[in-house]
């Protein structure tokens, strides 16, 4: 379109410059003799009149074909800009999409080592159990011993005094490490739970920011800005995103019964859940010998 509009006003400049060049001629030959002017002028002013005519038609098409001209020309420069902007927002979301995609491996990436760090916890704690069982059935098998004479278990008792003080204190200080594992093993379960959580969040981030990405490429450059709205998986809970700020807020609903029993049976807590009940079945039974009510 553009080329045709440069084409036509360059036809229109040559017919009006053959117009002027005649005009001059005209008006040259007119000087040459004063009679023959006279009648030249008498005949060829009808003609003349005539070109006058159509070289001002053709200055008033000319004209109205640069405005039109210049019409388009701003629409095209508006296209462009619209096309830049839309171009600019591509961009971010696809940056977005990629700072997404490396939060994401990195938090599965720590929530695999949390998980391996936590599974071998767990295991030390079930060694420093049976260590503290075997501590529990030691001294009693060494201070009773069926059969032996009794003067040389009094003479074994009066000649060795600190023996009963070497397991007592190894016992202690496999409690005092007991005790510490348990408190590593929770504060593992709360990040464990907490990197969960920025898992989920990451991943519905993720793929609604590719799910806008797709309604960009098929609206036809629609230049309608959305949030990114990302679902938890239930009504209970939600995660909202904005591009700017790439700040997420959770909101909760009141906590009920139902969602507390739904949360105690899911497979996820279940196994926290029974390891915390064993725990303190172990502390009970432990301050139970202690006292002396077993």
């Amino acid at each position: 379109m553009k080329d045709q509009y440069l084409m036509s006003i360059s036809d229109k400049d040559q017919q009006l410059i053959h117009l002027q060049n005649l005009i001059r001629e005209l008006r040259s030959s007119s000087f040459q003799t004063q009679p023959l002017s006279m009648q030249y002028q008498r005949q060829a002013s009808p003609e003349t009149s005539a070109s006058l005519d159509g070289s001002q038609n053709l200055v008033y098409e000319t004209e109205l074909l640069r405005t039109q001209l210049n019409d388009s020309l701003k629409e095209i420069h508006q296209k462009e800009l619209r096309i830049q902007q839309l171009n600019s927002k591509f961009s971010q979301l696809l940056e977005e999409k990629n700072n997404l995609s490396i939060q994401l491996c990195g938090t599965s990436q720590s929530l695999r080592e949390n998980q391996q760090h936590y599974h071998d916890l767990f295991n030390h704690c079930a060694v420093l159990e049976k260590q503290v069982q075997a501590l529990q059935v030691g001294p009693l098998k060494i201070d009773v011993a069926p059969g032996a004479p009794q003067e040389k278990n009094g003479v074994c008792r009066k000649s060795d005094p600190e023996e009963p003080r070497e397991p007592q204190q190894s016992f202690s200080e496999a409690q005092q490490q007991l005790c510490n594992t348990k408190r590593e093993v929770n504060e593992l379960r709360k990040l464990l739970e907490e990197e969960r959580y920025q898992r989920v969040t990451a991943e519905n981030a993720l793929s609604e920011a590719e799910e806008q990405i797709r309604r960009l490429e098929h609206s036809e450059w629609d230049s309608a800005r959305t949030p990114i709205i990302g679902s938890c998986g239930s009504q209970e809970q939600s995660v909202i995103m904005d591009i700017t700020s790439n700040s997420c807020q959770r909101t909760r609903s009141g906590a009920g019964w139902k969602r507390v029993l739904r949360s105690l049976c899911h497979s996820r807590t279940r196994v926290p859940l029974l390891a915390a009940i064993y725990f303190l079945m172990i502390h009970v039974l432990l301050i139970l010998c202690f006292s002396g009510h077993l």
